[in-house]
C-alpha cells in the first residue's frame, strides 16, 4: 500500500493547512486567501477527501491532523458531541491525560 502522505500534494497541505487556521472551508474564502481560483480549492479537498477515505471536508481535515499530514496541529475532545482542532502550543505533548 501507499504511503498517504506522498499522495497529498504541499498544494494540498497548504489548502488544508489554510482551513485549518481560517477555521473555514469555504472554496471562496480559502481561494482569496491563497489567491488560488475555487476549482483550484475544490479539487484540492476532493483530492485530500479521496487520499484520507473522508466523507466531507470537515472529516478530511479531522482525518489530516490525526494523521500528521498537517504539523502543529492537535484533535482535542471538548464534549461528547464536539471537537474543536487548535493549534498545538509548544511542549504540548499529543497525548492528553
Amino acid at each position: 500500500m501507499s504511503d498517504e502522505r506522498s499522495c497529498l500534494s504541499p498544494c494540498t497541505l497548504r489548502v488544508l493547512q489554510a482551513a485549518l487556521e481560517s477555521g473555514d472551508c469555504c472554496s471562496k474564502a480559502l481561494a482569496s486567501r491563497l489567491g488560488m481560483s475555487v476549482a483550484a480549492i475544490d479539487q484540492h479537498f476532493s483530492r485530500a477527501m479521496r487520499v484520507l477515505s473522508a466523507d466531507s471536508r470537515s472529516a478530511a481535515l479531522i482525518k489530516a491532523v490525526t494523521g500528521g499530514h498537517v504539523p502543529g496541529y492537535r484533535l482535542t475532545i471538548t464534549s461528547r458531541r464536539a471537537s474543536a482542532l487548535r493549534p498545538r502550543r509548544s511542549g504540548e505533548s499529543d497525548i492528553r491525560p
